[in-house]
């Protein structure tokens, strides 16, 4: 069985409604862990959007922990769900 996944480069990761970007990815399967590191690394869900240097993504219950870089902030759009 496959216990972590790394990619380099401009990577692109579909996850359920969300987009990742980074410059590297890695996921580990057992704790369910997705690190994303790299400046300008990016999720987007609908309209909202978090950017950092490094996203720590727990998909078990959809934890995200954003760090920024010296000198740069961390950047983050979020807007209201619409009623339907």
């Amino acid at each position: 069985s496959i216990d972590k996944i790394v990619a380099n480069g401009d990577v692109k990761i579909l996850l359920d409604d969300k987009v990742a970007t980074t410059q590297t990815a890695e996921y580990r399967t057992d704790t369910r862990v997705l690190v994303l590191s790299g400046p300008g690394s990016k999720i987007i869900s609908e309209k909202n959007s978090i950017t950092g240097a490094r996203i720590t993504f727990y998909r078990t219950d959809e934890r995200v922990i954003v760090e920024g870089q010296a000198g740069k902030r961390v950047e983050a759009e979020f807007f209201p769900q619409e009623n339907e």
